[in-house]
């Protein structure tokens, strides 16, 4: 099924016709695909290593299983992120002084210049994206998307309100 087009002498779009569940889908994969390309052109990283700075900017010193269950990202995925990240010069990794089997994940300079220069300015950019919303709809549509996160949250046992959520989630 062809989501993405315009209407045609056959008909509407099939996406006209798309469940809410579909067009949910349709709309978060195009948004993230935005914000993904804004990292990569703005920072030269993707979602995930994004959320992994972002993650140690809150509370730097991190295991990777830690920031791998607060980003809600596989651990497999993550070493190879942190892997580029360490190698870019973005973050490194240190022993636990109390126990020197842990290995704990710590921004570098420039890996907490990078988040701070851009990450205020890339959500004002992203957020633009959605200047069309009518400020009548703005309150049904915050509704639904609430309600949509509470209860995929409740079923994927993560994010609760009050909780930091993952920057605009994507492929990466």
């Amino acid at each position: 099924m062809n989501f993405v087009g315009s209407s045609g002498p056959e008909g509407p779009r099939p996406v006209d016709d798309a469940s809410i569940g579909q067009l949910f889908a349709l709309a978060a994969r195009l948004s993230g695909s935005m914000w993904v390309r804004l990292l990569n052109e703005r920072l030269g990283i993707g979602w995930t290593a994004f959320n992994i700075l972002r993650q140690l900017g809150t509370a730097d010193g991190q295991t990777s299983s830690e920031i791998a269950n607060a980003t809600m990202v596989a651990a497999s995925t993550l070493t190879g992120v942190v892997d580029t990240l360490v190698k870019d010069g973005l973050l490194e990794r240190r022993r636990s002084e109390t126990d020197r089997r842990v290995i704990r994940l710590y921004l570098t300079e420039t890996g907490r210049e990078r988040l701070s220069v851009s990450a205020a300015e890339l959500s004002d950019q992203f957020d633009s994206l959605f200047d069309y919303v009518d400020p009548a709809d703005e309150l049904v549509i915050r509704g639904f998307l609430l309600t949509a996160i509470d209860h995929f949250s409740a079923e994927h046992g993560g994010l609760q309100r009050g909780h930091t959520a993952p920057a605009h989630p994507s492929h990466d």
